[in-house]
């Protein structure tokens, strides 16, 4: 094995090891919070939010206002379509007890997809060098489309796999649990 290859070969070894012994999480964080429905206007604002009514519907939509008494909500998606359907819906205070909240925060995706992407370059290099140098049936590796287009997808390959991880663990899953309004 000639000096640049064994560079390479260590090269993505240790890309790889990143990958796997970083414990990326693929699942979004949770977080759980308990407020009373005064503060939650100012923890969810016009977002996009999911909650299960009482008789068992899930609606998941854009809040529009939330007055002292009902949460007004666009409604997207409905468990119950026909009883629930999509719009400008009320729901009562009393009908709502947990809202889940659901964002994207973080820059792990811009991060794994370059760990992503360089994993796969190397792998690809190394692959075609394999196939078509050191096999004889190449001039080197530029030389052949194929290997340049093997390093090429294995890098764009990687790159995607990176940034659906990377983006899996940007997510955060807030779960607000309505309480009763604390008295002075």
């Amino acid at each position: 094995m000639n000096p640049q290859t064994r560079l390479l070969s260590r090269l993505a070894s240790i890309l790889i090891c990143l990958l796997f012994l970083q414990k990326v999480s693929l699942a979004a964080r949770k977080v759980e919070l308990s407020l009373p429905w005064s503060k939650l206007e100012s923890h969810i604002g016009q977002r996009k939010i999911a909650l299960v009514l009482p008789d068992g519907v899930h609606l998941v939509g854009k809040v529009m206002a939330i007055t002292p008494d009902v949460l007004v909500l666009n409604v997207t998606k409905s468990s119950d379509p026909t009883s629930h359907p999509k719009g400008k819906t009320s729901v009562a205070r009393s009908a709502v007890s947990v809202v889940q909240l659901s964002e994207t925060k973080g820059s792990k995706r811009a991060l794994w997809s370059s760990v992503g992407a360089g994993a796969g370059l190397a792998g690809g290099w190394l692959l075609a060098e394999g196939v078509y140098h050191v096999s004889g049936e190449g001039q080197g590796l530029w030389a052949e489309p194929a290997g340049a287009g093997l390093i090429l997808g294995l890098a764009g390959a990687g790159g995607a796999v990176g940034y659906l991880g990377g983006r899996s663990s940007d997510r955060v899953e807030t779960y607000i649990k309505i309480i009763p309004e604390q008295s002075p």
